[in-house]
């Protein structure tokens, strides 16, 4: 086999979960060849579903990153960009039974795309909290070296198989980005709707991340033809570096509350902008906000902070709002903002992450909560008790009574964010415990 040849004319793995459903119906999966892999092997693998127009792999990295193939994202010629996904995209993990509701499945919120290869970084709504991610090789991968190839995509009998399956796979060259590889035993291949999947060595029992998957002659697939064996992965093991500093962790789930004094009023330190480099927002006498975007630069003077700054709002007054609040709400890696007015009614305002122009970091606002007054409720406190990357609030009543309201994430309409609570604490009032931390 001519590695060289193999990289030019090999087929793309994307699956079309519309034509897939037209001809077998139902969800997708797997590596034609292999193995359907017991309930609970390779978790770590993800099913991706960009917009009903290409079913893909992938690998649970971080516990709200996946990597899988930059193409999955494609939409005719137009390149892929970093941002929201143009299509809803759904990602699901530790499901090796498609039909079954086990594992975790969560909106893709972002991706980055790698600048020279077929390779994306997707970030969840939230944490695959559980589910063991699976880690980086360290060791670049070498001729006649045995992989497992796990996927999602088509095999020689079914177009959408519900189950995950996995293969033995012969590395046969390995260059700067690439690798070529063929099946170690008779029959295994990979197909469409593999693309992005996970190509990992196995060292007493512990899985490492060594590639993913990139293009395939697709020989024995169902409804394909070739006779050439073979195809290529893009190799993950020397982009450690790049995919640390593209995966932030869930650095804003914390979240800040106001006590209500003017003080507390005049600067909001938070990540806007979901790089997980502190951002500010100062306010105004007159209730204006106005934003800078951290750099990160702390070389020398005044780099920190730099240029004239955007206005994030206006008439944010202490009179009319005793408490300003900051937190994830959503999950999507990105401070937000939330108001507290006189008559106890929350209110978010999720970031767009956008610091480039006035008015453009707050467009949406969302009522989330009413009563919340600074009378009954001396305090508010945040932070991320369930540990799902989204920042909670709890309330603190005047008989020293907690109560935590878990974020759903969803801030689509009024009222969605938070609908259910739950007592975790009692007698903490303010004479016994004048602070909480």
């Amino acid at each position: 086999m001519s590695p060289h040849h193999l990289r030019r004319w090999g087929a793309a793995l994307l699956g079309t979960t519309l034509v897939a459903g037209l001809l077998g119906g139902g969800s997708a999966g797997a590596v034609s060849g292999g193995i359907s892999v017991p309930d609970g092997t390779h978790s770590f693998t993800a099913k991706i579903n960009f917009g009903g127009i290409h079913a893909c792999s992938g690998a649970l990295i971080e516990p709200s990153w996946v990597v899988t193939a930059k193409s999955c994202f494609a939409e005719g010629t137009t390149p892929v960009v970093a941002g929201v996904p143009t299509q809803p995209t759904t990602v699901v993990i530790g499901r090796t039974d498609l039909t079954a509701s086990t594992g975790y499945e969560a909106p893709a919120v972002s991706i980055i795309p790698h600048p020279d290869r077929n390779l994306a970084l997707v970030r969840l709504s939230g944490r695959a909290a559980g589910i063991p991610a699976i880690p980086i090789a360290t060791t670049e991968p070498a001729a006649s070296e045995t992989l497992t190839i796990s996927g999602y995509g088509r095999t020689a009998t079914e177009w959408v198989p519900n189950r995950l399956h996995a293969a033995s796979f012969t590395v046969h060259d390995v260059d700067l980005s690439l690798i070529d590889i063929v099946g170690a035993a008779a029959g295994a291949t990979i197909c469409k709707g593999d693309a992005g999947g996970p190509a990992f060595r196995e060292s007493d029992g512990s899985p490492q991340l060594v590639a993913i998957n990139n293009t395939s002659w697709q020989k024995g697939c169902l409804a394909e033809t070739a006779s050439q064996d073979g195809a290529t992965g893009t190799r993950v093991d020397d982009l450690t570096d790049w995919i640390q500093q593209n995966t932030p962790s869930d650095c804003n789930s914390v979240g800040w509350a106001g006590t209500g004094n003017q003080q507390d009023h005049v600067v909001r330190l938070g990540d806007y902008s979901g790089d997980c480099t502190a951002d500010i927002i100062n306010q105004n006498s007159d209730g204006a906000l106005r934003g800078w975007r951290g750099t990160g630069d702390l070389s020398a003077n005044n780099r920190m902070f730099v240029g004239p700054g955007v206005t994030a709002g206006n008439g944010w007054t202490t009179s009319a709002f005793p408490r300003i609040i900051t937190g994830d709400f959503n999950g999507d890696g990105r401070t937000d903002i939330m108001n507290h007015n006189t008559d106890g009614k929350l209110r978010v305002f999720p970031s767009t992450g956008d610091l480039t122009a006035d008015n453009k970091l707050f467009t949406t606002s969302y009522i989330v909560g009413s009563g919340w007054t600074t009378s009954a409720f001396p305090r508010i406190i945040t932070g991320d008790f369930n540990g799902d990357g989204r920042t909670d609030i709890m309330n603190h009543n005047t008989d020293g009574k907690l109560r935590v309201f878990p974020s759903t994430g969803d801030l689509t309409a009024d009222n969605k964010l938070f609908t259910t609570s739950y007592d975790v604490g009692s007698g903490w009032t303010t004479s016994a415990f004048p602070r909480l931390f």
